[in-house]
């Protein structure tokens, strides 16, 4: 990958949500390419000092994880009067404590030898970057249903789950149907979540409620 390139899978996947956009949804599809597009950007090259470890990088893995957790509780409490959605929220939720707790075991489960190895550069880098992300400013920003989609898109499309399949691939994933089994499971499944998030923004615009 060049320097803060867009992973393959996440460009595809950004503009699949572009490309879904209805055209009566007009303010709908300008945020979701507000949210997409920059993504096509190159970021600029950090100079480093000297790089990481693999533990490091995963321990920041987790760490992201554990903020998009804590958006999707967020968004839950603020959407309980709504079962439909609040259900889609619970089930985002689920997915970010199964991602971590699958990291957490990757880390355990690596020897003090490889968890102190040279991780690669550009996945730090872009780690640093996921974990700018604050999900207490986010979510006081929510007002409606429609805040909290385009905020958990936003999320979704950064390089959060790039950096998670990277990790599974890396260091869980025992072979190559293994790794396609993970994907499948645990990042397919949760943007198919999100997927069906839209539809109900498409729907309606349920006011958020304060919890």
């Amino acid at each position: 990958d060049e320097a803060g390139a867009t992973h393959p899978r996440l460009q595809g996947r950004c503009q699949a949500f572009i490309q879904t956009s209805k055209p009566s949804a007009e303010q709908d599809t300008l945020k979701v390419r507000r949210t997409c597009l920059p993504q096509n950007r190159s970021a600029p090259r950090k100079e480093t000092d000297g790089g990481g470890t693999v533990e490091e990088l995963i321990t920041a893995a987790i760490a992201a994880e554990e903020k998009a957790y804590t958006f999707y509780e967020g968004v839950l409490r603020k959407f309980r009067h709504a079962p439909h959605v609040a259900a889609i929220w619970q089930e985002l939720m689920n997915d970010e404590d199964e991602h971590r707790r699958l990291l957490e075991k990757a880390r355990a489960n690596l020897t003090p030898e490889e968890l102190q190895a040279p991780a690669d550069p550009e996945i730090l880098y872009k780690i640093q970057e996921v974990l700018r992300f604050s999900p207490e400013s986010s979510l006081q920003t929510v007002r409606t249903l429609d805040d909290a989609y385009a905020i958990a898109l936003d999320l979704e499309n950064s390089e959060v789950n790039a950096i998670f399949e990277f990790i599974l691939n890396r260091y869980v994933a025992v072979d190559e149907a293994d790794q396609k089994h993970m994907v499948d499971v645990y990042l397919r499944d949760h943007i198919r979540r999100l997927q069906g998030l839209r539809e109900e923004v498409q729907r309606r615009n349920i006011q958020a409620v304060d919890s």
